[in-house]
């Protein structure tokens, strides 16, 4: 009898620490849930800031084939005069 009691107590015992490891693996998994963000949410946060960057490359892209049609005109000047 005393061997069953041992046993029901090592069980118990370890019943109670399962159960505290899988309350702190959900609490854990809770904290990485509320610090993720999902990719909507990011890009609805993003979207000022890269229509931004979206202006700012149309302005340097204009400018580059700006200077690149400019430097061909002067080549074709020279070659032709």
């Amino acid at each position: 009898m005393t061997n069953k009691t041992v046993s029901t107590e090592v069980l118990a015992n370890d019943l109670k620490y399962l159960k505290q490891g899988i309350d702190d693996i959900k609490e854990e998994l809770k904290c990485i849930k509320d610090e993720k963000v999902s990719r909507e949410r990011f890009e609805l946060v993003n979207e000022e800031q890269n229509n931004r960057i979206k202006r700012v490359e149309n302005l340097v892209f204009g400018a580059i084939a700006l200077t690149l049609t400019s430097i061909g005109k002067l080549l074709l000047d020279l070659i032709i005069k």
